[in-house]
């Protein structure tokens, strides 16, 4: 639990220095929030970025207009998993998916129960389809605890 606690903590310090700074931590390094997306083609679900669960939240960008950042990730029949979208300036993203699973949305969050074993693909843009080079936010996926769904 204390962990937790901590690892929440640190994300809300971080997003708090970053949202002052404008600046972030990307793949071991340090770039500023202007920098270009380092997942960068993933335009498609051909080209979507592997997301894994518990690992660290990835930095991707709405660099121009009409850009569409794809991720995917495996899920099993059952399990709950929870995708957020963290904006790092004032814009609204909007999903769209594709997979075998109930889907809900709550604001910059999905929560995915899966109905069966597959690939799961999710498509992140702006919700008014205009990009900016300030236009930064975070991915993250959690699993959930697994709750038993009477109709799945």
């Amino acid at each position: 639990m204390q962990q937790k606690m901590r690892s929440v903590l640190t994300t809300a310090l971080l997003m708090l220095l970053l949202s002052m700074t404008n600046i972030g931590t990307r793949a071991g390094g340090v770039v500023s929030s202007t920098a270009t997306d380092a997942y960068e083609n993933d335009n498609t679900p051909a080209q979507a970025t592997r997301i894994v669960a518990g690992d660290a939240a990835q930095w991707h960008g709405i660099s121009t207009a009409g850009d569409v950042d794809w991720v995917h990730f495996p899920i099993q029949a059952g399990q709950v998993y929870r995708l957020t979208a963290t904006p790092l300036t004032s814009f609204a993203v909007a999903f769209q998916w594709q997979g075998n699973a109930l889907v809900r949305q709550v604001n910059q969050t999905l929560v995915i129960t899966a109905r069966g074993d597959s690939d799961f693909y999710v498509a992140v843009q702006a919700v008014d389809g205009c990009g900016a080079p300030d236009r930064v936010y975070l991915l993250q996926l959690t699993d959930l605890p697994v709750r038993i769904e009477a109709n799945f």
